[in-house]
């Protein structure tokens, strides 16, 4: 999306802008994203929003890798547009740091996953509780800091990107369930604010990784640092120094459980995706879309849809009605297919065919034009990843 001249001429003057501007800017981005759109985000609309955002989102359950639970807390739909709207203006304002590669313009799940294929190590690193260890107080400044936004408009956008919520916190060496206003998992402007607030912490974890020689990315909560000699074992001068930096950060704790050091022998994994050798996804990801396009090809869409929504709505969990049907799944995963292999791999060129075949459809009607995953919405982001494992 290409904002208007006027547009950026507006958000030059985040530091002196007033709410009723801050609301025109909105309906800018608005025009700008969904130009067949009449109708208008109002003040009444913005301040209902901050003063009942308790009220405005549902919470729902995606499966982890491990078989667990990760409860994503999606807003209305209306306070969903407008925290798209944010979303749109922030990814203009923000300065990539080396490191942070996702949710970025022009940016997709792979280029981190790049940068640490053929590396004889890999370390995976998770932080705990990433969106929830945000909170009002730490948007609104970083807002302020970073991009002198006055403090009524950070307050303002703080106010309408979270949510009180339960939340763990380190209190007196143990972890305990307090309240807390912080950014929503599901929330389409939390991945960029993250990558605000993490600013800092990007630009350490790089700088460390410069001081040894390795690779550093960070995908939302997933940290990972590549080298070709093993600088990582547990109790080395590397992994106290980035214990450090992870520690210095306001609320944010690493999740133990799910570090990982990947030797060459082994599977190497960056945000789901294979790095051995190239970017790559796993054999199982590969034998799903063969399953359901053979099941197509041999009994007919109707029969497979109908054998395929049962099992897509148990392996989701959270959806009870609107399977998006096995044409759309299919699409989806071919996308994530070429965007991870590239589009002249030789077996995604195939299942596309296949799949071509079977809808009648010529190849430049196909949604996979578009492989800019970080405009997805966060919940599909995480359960893309959820697919691939």
């Amino acid at each position: 999306m290409v904002l208007s001249k006027s547009t950026m001429d507006k958000l030059s003057m985040l530091s002196n802008m007033t709410a009723e501007a801050f609301v025109e800017l909105l309906n800018d981005v608005y025009s700008a994203k969904y130009p067949k759109h009449t109708d208008k985000i109002t003040s009444k609309q913005i301040f209902f929003f901050v003063h009942h955002s308790e009220e405005m989102y549902r919470e729902f359950f995606i499966k982890k890798k491990s078989g667990k639970l990760r409860t994503i807390s999606a807003p209305q739909p209306r306070l969903k547009l407008i925290q798209e709207l944010i979303s749109e203006f922030l990814v203009e304002l923000y300065k990539q740091v080396d490191g942070a590669c996702g949710f970025i313009r022009d940016a997709n799940i792979t280029d981190g996953a790049k940068k640490h294929t053929n590396q004889h190590f890999v370390l995976n690193i998770d932080l705990k509780d990433f969106f929830d260890s945000f909170e009002w107080y730490q948007v609104r400044n970083s807002l302020v800091r970073e991009f002198n936004i006055n403090e009524k408009i950070a307050n303002l956008i703080a106010s309408l990107c979270c949510y009180k919520h339960e939340v763990e916190r380190l209190i007196d060496g143990e972890y305990k369930r307090v309240e807390r206003n912080v950014l929503p998992q599901g929330a389409p402007s939390s991945p960029v604010l993250t990558n605000i607030l993490c600013s800092t912490l990007d630009r350490r974890l790089s700088g460390l990784a410069k001081k040894y020689g390795a690779n550093y990315s960070r995908y939302a909560d997933d940290i990972t640092f590549s080298h070709s000699k093993n600088i990582f074992k547990e109790g080395s001068a590397f992994r106290k120094q980035l214990a450090e930096i992870i520690e210095a950060t306001p609320h944010l704790h690493t999740n133990n459980e799910k570090t990982r050091l990947q030797g060459r022998r082994y599977r190497q994994e960056v945000t789901g995706i294979i790095v051995n050798e190239q970017t790559n996804v796993p054999k199982r990801y590969i034998n799903q879309i063969r399953k359901w396009l053979y099941l197509w090809e041999h009994y007919g869409y109707q029969r497979a849809d109908e054998y395929f929504t049962p099992f897509y709505l148990k392996d989701k969990g959270h959806l009870h009605k609107n399977c998006p049907g096995l044409d759309r799944v299919l699409e989806g995963k071919l996308n994530y297919l070429k965007m991870v292999k590239g589009a002249e791999s030789p077996t995604y060129l195939k299942l596309r065919q296949r799949y071509l075949n079977l809808t009648g459809r010529k190849p430049n009607n196909m949604l996979d034009n578009n492989t800019n995953v970080d405009y997805i919405s966060v919940y599909d982001i995480l359960q893309m990843l959820v697919d691939t494992m």
